[in-house]
């Protein structure tokens, strides 16, 4: 059960966790090694703990040499997945409070695209959404549409001085 080219991902280097995590589910779930990221294999059933290893080989091949060395005691799929989740998807009140910060703060930049521009606002509605908030699609271009507005209006006024 060879690694697909169809199936390949830029391996996570602790940045973007929730668009990477992601797409390793949707691959261990098309390769059906999905069950292995929520629990440990049965050491008693064979086949199980073929595809446990599997699971584990995968996932190592998805994960930056940095993110890999600091996961060396953790020697299942499922190990390394619970320590990734504990890690990067950060959820709770907190969480949310300092993404809604940076999303009432962020700035486009010159030298920035304004496609890339709202790539990060939707990159931060998205964190805010895996912190546990509630996010609906007319919140999202609430955001994109207040922040550009805003912009927009300041560049008027500089114009008009």
């Amino acid at each position: 059960m060879a690694l697909n080219r169809e199936y390949t991902v830029t391996p996570f280097h602790g940045a973007n966790f929730s668009v990477w995590n992601r797409r390793v589910k949707a691959i261990f779930a098309a390769k059906e090694l999905d069950n292995f990221l929520e629990k440990e294999a049965d050491a008693t059933n064979d086949t199980e703990v073929s595809k446990s290893k599997k699971a584990y080989a995968i996932l190592l091949t998805l994960l930056d040499d940095n993110i890999l060395s600091s996961l060396q005691k953790e020697d299942t799929a499922f190990k390394i997945w619970k320590a990734l989740i504990s890690t990067y998807e950060a959820k709770g009140a907190v969480n949310q409070i300092l993404t809604r910060k940076r999303l009432t703060t962020i700035r486009k930049s010159k030298e920035t695209s304004m496609r890339q521009h709202i790539d990060e606002i939707l990159k931060l509605v998205s964190d805010l959404r895996v912190s546990g908030a509630e996010v609906s699609d007319i919140d999202s271009i609430v955001y994109i549409y207040l922040k550009n507005m805003n912009q927009s209006k300041l560049l008027w006024r500089i114009n008009q001085m």
